[in-house]
């Protein structure tokens, strides 16, 4: 290690060269993986919200929530060991208006009462048809408690009446109201037979015990389709499969994760074609000290030294900076700092870079002391 550190201080800026590019790269792999998290949060941040263990959509739709079609009577078909475990949930994806202010939302319908519904940090939870209550982030956009607006093509205003605590669904904020406010922002004045008729998106589980569907074909068939209507085939589907058929989300990791996958393998590049191309110009130096009795082993040791030192340092300096920037974001950038997956590409360019130092080993090992003496 000695001779590591003093072979660098004599070449410091050689080898600030590399570490200047190192730090850039693992800069831009924090970065990465700063978007990534935050836009798969941002996607499904509300899902998480729920705390449920899984969730019941149509065979049909695919295991997307958007894309499944039930109806209230279907809640009968799913028992759960209380009934408070199972709550139905619709989906509407628009935009809210007031005045002159229009943002882009995602709207939950759920029963006030279900536990699907977020808690109120400030006014009360919704109680009458119209009512709605907004995330924080809402707030931070100018919509206020007792303020009413307007959601896709309802004729009609809806009231706030409380707020909770900041989250977000396909990245934007979200909104919850009644299952029937819900039914007459998406579906508006479309006339329905009973209750047990009208549309649902989902079934929300909590638990896992007792958790049963009925998808027999008499029941089906006869007595839940003379009821409500609905003949669909019923899916149960886990937590994390549920969210991985978010759209966008499964895309979005895949590409993040393949461009911090090609960025970790070009550093391993940079520090191999460097640290090579650095021990040919020392070739006849270790020449030197090859017959001066200095063992390949140690010199070997050094090259590898000076590639963990450069390595630990700029991925350091990188990892302190991507903090930094990130407390510099603004709250509306879909960005977050993960500092344990980040150590974790922390250790992983540690390594690649050690990795591309051992490219020289070979070249140090075949040095010959006579033949390097004499080129000098």
């Amino acid at each position: 290690m000695f001779l590591a550190l003093k072979e660098m201080r004599y070449s410091k800026w050689r080898y600030a060269l590399v570490m200047g590019v190192i730090f850039l790269v693992s800069y831009m792999v924090f970065m990465m993986s700063g978007l990534a998290t935050g836009l798969s949060s941002g996607h499904k941040k509300a899902i998480d919200d729920w705390n449920a263990s899984s969730v019941v959509l149509t065979e049909d739709a695919n295991k997307v929530f958007g894309a499944s079609q039930l109806t209230r009577g279907d809640l009968d078909r799913v028992s759960t060991a209380s009934s408070s475990d199972k709550s139905g949930v619709g989906l509407y994806q628009g935009s809210v208006t007031k005045g002159s202010t229009k943002e882009n939302i995602s709207l939950f319908g759920s029963d006030a009462s279900a536990f699907t519904t977020p808690a109120v940090t400030q006014g009360t939870n919704y109680s009458g048809k119209y009512d709605i209550t907004i995330s924080q982030n809402l707030v931070d956009e100018g919509f206020a408690i007792g303020d009413t607006v307007r959601i896709g093509n309802l004729d009609h205003d809806l009231t706030i009446t409380g707020i909770f605590k900041s989250t977000t669904y396909s990245v934007v904020p979200v909104i919850y109201t009644s299952l029937d406010t819900w039914t007459s922002i998406k579906y508006g004045t479309q006339p329905f037979n009973e209750d047990a008729s009208k549309p649902l998106n989902a079934v929300v589980i909590r638990g896992t015990s007792g958790v049963t569907i009925d998808n027999s074909t008499a029941t089906r068939q006869s007595a839940t389709a003379e009821r409500t209507g609905s003949t669909a085939k019923l899916q149960k589907l886990d937590m994390a499969t549920f969210v991985n058929n978010v759209p966008g989300v499964s895309a979005e990791a895949l590409t993040f994760n393949g461009m911090i996958g090609l960025l970790v393998v070009i550093t391993a590049a940079i520090v191999g074609i460097f640290m090579y191309v650095i021990t040919l110009q020392k070739t006849a130096i270790f020449g030197v000290m090859k017959a001066e009795g200095v063992r390949t082993g140690f010199i070997a040791r050094s090259v590898v030294a000076q590639s963990f030192v450069v390595g630990v340092a700029s991925v350091a300096i990188a990892y302190l900076l991507a903090w930094l920037s990130s407390l510099a974001f603004p709250a509306a950038m879909p960005f977050v700092a993960d500092l344990g997956k980040w150590a974790l590409y922390g250790v992983l360019l540690v390594v690649v870079t050690v990795v591309g130092g051992l490219f020289s080993v070979r070249t140090v090992a075949r040095v010959d002391p006579i033949t390097a003496m004499g080129e000098e």
